[in-house]
């Protein structure tokens, strides 16, 4: 037993010591000069190496080629984005439920034991005496009258959990069009792989032709020269465009959510393309204030300030409190008080609170002033999305009819102008400046697509439509009609 309490002892000073150091030292805790290094105790370290998350690793068959809808899924199972707004619209909905405490019939119970030891004195010895108290209290108390500012304050955390859930649902919109953008720039940049290595072997044949008028004589060896000069800038442009698709892929594999190191491919652009009819905008902004979920969280969120607003000027005035307390107190010798009791009605009217109430009011003003200019800057960037991604949609069905007539043209002047050189009728500049014509040809024929898919599905996104309730089956119908 002596053992033990000395180690406690022991442990007791040592805990002392380390917490003194501290207290005594601060500045050990901090980099010693401005120009070093803080070292972190290995404790911190540890418990950092603990809390790290592990990154998730889906199973992905590297065999086939992903669509873009299985990438949202797999991009909204695993990004973090969602998970964060999922949480705070959570802990929005647990403060709204702490709001509503006011409404109940509050409840507690008390109890105490007292065990009381106190001399009395006397001329010849000391005696103690000892007293002994076991009490139980019941207490139940209510707002009777408060003039409304339990319902402000908790309408107004009921909109900031609408304003939450909103974002979530913002938040849900957003990642599938990242998700959709980095899909269609990856595909982008495989076509454009594709078409570059079609360019190199144009290329090749070209400078095959220079080659073989060099050793037919009908030709010196500049031809050959600027013919490997331009084969050798499409290799290049072969390599770079190869970084450039693994860049991208890492993108989407981070917005994913998942790790960067995972392999798998894409489905490519679809060959067909509809012609969008476009839609008067006043019909597009109807749909848009109807559904998108940023702009329904702004709304919800001035309705939540102006509750505020409102719950602020609710503290001028009384507030009338009733409670009741019913307990029992047992003493020495089995003293009773045989249950008392306490009834009050209070009445609290504040006079003067150095202010507070004036400086509440002019806080929850400017909160709603805040809150009403993002609801107006939300609804002035739908307006700017709708208008230029409508067009966009009509511009890139354009640049797709032309790209794909410029490349055919292209193609049909660089056989020409090979012809002419292998007859000895033109120069290899002419042919050369053929080729470049169509390689742009081909990239712009596969800009022009991109463009397109990603126009519509910017557009879904700015009319809210990306992530429309599939329990709501007329809202869905009717999008479907819109669209």
């Amino acid at each position: 037993m002596k053992s033990v309490s000395i180690l406690t002892v022991g442990f007791i000073f040592l805990c002392s010591c380390n917490v003194y150091k501290e207290a005594a030292h601060p500045y050990s805790l901090a980099p010693a000069t401005h120009d070093s290094n803080w070292t972190p105790p290995s404790k911190i370290l540890q418990s950092v190496n603990k809390r790290q998350e592990a990154i998730p690793t889906p199973k992905i068959d590297s065999d086939r080629d992903y669509s873009m809808g299985e990438i949202i899924d797999l991009g909204l199972l695993y990004n973090t984005k969602t998970k964060e707004s999922w949480s705070k619209a959570r802990a929005a909905a647990a403060n709204y439920g702490k709001k509503l405490q006011d409404y109940f019939v509050l409840s507690q119970f008390d109890s105490t034991y007292q065990r009381l030891k106190y001399p009395q004195l006397d001329v010849n010895q000391t005696v103690s005496d000892f007293t002994t108290k076991f009490q139980n209290e019941l207490n139940f108390s209510y707002t009777i009258l408060d003039f409304g500012q339990t319902r402000f304050t908790s309408d107004a955390a009921l909109y900031a959990l609408y304003e939450a859930d909103w974002s979530h649902n913002h938040e849900i919109q957003f990642v599938m069009q990242e998700l959709m953008n980095d899909y269609f720039n990856v595909v982008y940049q495989q076509e454009l792989l594709i078409a570059y290595f079609a360019d190199v072997e144009d290329a090749i044949i070209t400078l095959d032709s220079t080659e073989e008028k060099l050793r037919t004589g009908m030709s010196d060896i500049s031809d050959v020269l600027q013919a490997r000069t331009y084969y050798l800038d499409t290799k290049l442009k072969v390599v770079n465009q190869q970084q450039k698709l693994n860049t991208a892929f890492a993108t989407l594999k981070n917005d994913m959510g998942i790790s960067s190191n995972l392999k798998f491919t894409l489905q490519n652009f679809p060959t067909e393309y509809e012609y969008y009819e476009p839609k008067p905008f006043e019909q597009l902004m109807e749909l848009a204030k109807k559904s998108r979920p940023d702009y329904l969280a702004a709304l919800s969120d001035v309705e939540s300030k102006e509750y505020a607003l409102s719950a602020a000027r609710s503290q001028y005035y009384p507030t009338v409190d009733g409670s009741f307390a019913i307990g029992n107190t047992q003493g020495n010798n089995g003293l009773n008080d045989n249950y008392d009791f306490d009834v009050q009605v209070s009445l609290n009217l504040p006079l003067f609170q150095g202010f507070f109430q004036q400086n509440q009011i002019k806080l929850t003003k400017a909160n709603l002033s805040t809150s009403q200019s993002k609801l107006l800057a939300i609804e002035l960037l739908m307006t700017k999305e709708i208008s230029v991604y409508q067009d966009d949609i009509s511009f890139s069905l354009e640049s797709i009819d032309y790209s794909t007539q410029y490349y055919e043209t292209a193609q049909e002047d660089y056989k020409v102008n090979l012809d002419k050189y292998k007859q000895g009728t033109n120069n290899i500049v002419d042919v050369i400046n053929a080729l470049t014509a169509v390689a742009d040809a081909r990239a712009k024929e596969i800009l022009a697509k991109k463009e397109y898919f990603q126009s519509l599905s910017n557009l879904a996104y700015a009319l809210g439509s990306l992530n429309v309730n599939p329990h709501n089956l007329e809202n869905l119908e009717q999008l479907d009609e819109e669209l």
